[in-house]
């Protein structure tokens, strides 16, 4: 929610509330903690230089590891050379 406060211009002026909703209409979406298991794989996770990616990273990773069927959908080029997690764009 980030770029809806910082960049309203980049999201077509779409509000948070907006985005919540389609958030809580579409099934194939979910909302994952950072929880420990989280942050504990996302030390491993050297190749991706970024803190946050690599958390990013690390939440897809233990929803796989949990059985999930998950991608990231993402062009960051770090993030998709690191060969961690399957990337979607």
């Amino acid at each position: 929610m980030w770029i809806i406060e910082r960049k309203p211009d980049k999201v077509g002026g779409l509000t948070y509330e907006v985005v919540q909703q389609a958030l809580d209409l579409d099934s194939r979406i979910s909302i994952y903690p950072l929880n420990r298991r989280v942050i504990e794989r996302s030390i491993s996770l050297t190749a991706v230089n970024e803190m946050h990616d690599r958390q990013i990273v690390a939440t897809t990773a233990v929803v796989i590891d949990d059985g999930g069927d998950a991608s990231l959908v993402t062009c960051d080029i770090n993030i998709t050379n690191a060969g961690y997690v399957p990337i979607t764009w």
